[in-house]
């Protein structure tokens, strides 16, 4: 028999007073068991516990500081004018590449994506960068999910400032001299 256990996050203030709990400070946490559902009270010691009833355990606990946000700094400048380099490439990994490069600077909201197009060639997604109104074609390649996780951490590497990825060249070095 499977049974799903949905507590909810600690709280950063008191369930009773309304008093937060610095960084650092211990409370105790109450678990209740009301009409078949879990229920997790979070409370100072200077509180009471819970008047509801149904407490079924409690634990002694401390406020957790939150964990720093790692953010890679992103040059929106340098990637704009590698993609904008890699504009005539004809091989294919440059090409899958400079997708993913596009799909990178339309989610920073350097280029908006004004169309898909079927051609030849393949899908053909129409951009236009933001700040100088230039125009780019992209041909999507056809990528499986191993190639799109490969360039995914290729590109990682590159923002994180490293050009090695599992101690060997990364594919893509080459393009970055270009």
């Amino acid at each position: 028999m499977s049974q799903e256990w949905n507590l909810p996050r600690h709280a950063t203030v008191c369930g009773t007073c309304g008093h937060e709990f610095e960084i650092g400070a211990s409370f105790r946490v109450f678990l209740s068991l009301i009409d078949g559902a879990f229920r997790r009270d979070d409370v100072c010691d200077a509180c009471a516990e819970p008047g509801h009833g149904g407490v079924v355990g409690w634990w002694r606990t401390r406020r957790k500081a939150p964990p720093e946000k790692r953010t890679h700094a992103f040059d929106r400048e340098a990637i704009y004018a590698f993609f904008s380099r890699l504009d005539d490439e004809a091989q294919i990994d440059k090409r899958q590449f400079r997708f993913v490069l596009a799909l990178l600077l339309w989610r920073k909201k350097v280029l908006k994506l004004v169309e898909a197009t079927n051609a030849e060639a393949g899908e053909i997604w129409k951009y236009v960068a933001i700040h100088d109104g230039k125009s780019y074609a992209v041909v999507r390649p056809e990528m499986d999910e191993q190639q799109m996780e490969s360039l995914s951490e290729q590109l990682e590497s590159l923002l994180a400032g490293s050009d090695a990825t599992d101690g060997e060249a990364a594919p893509v070095s080459e393009t970055s001299r270009a």
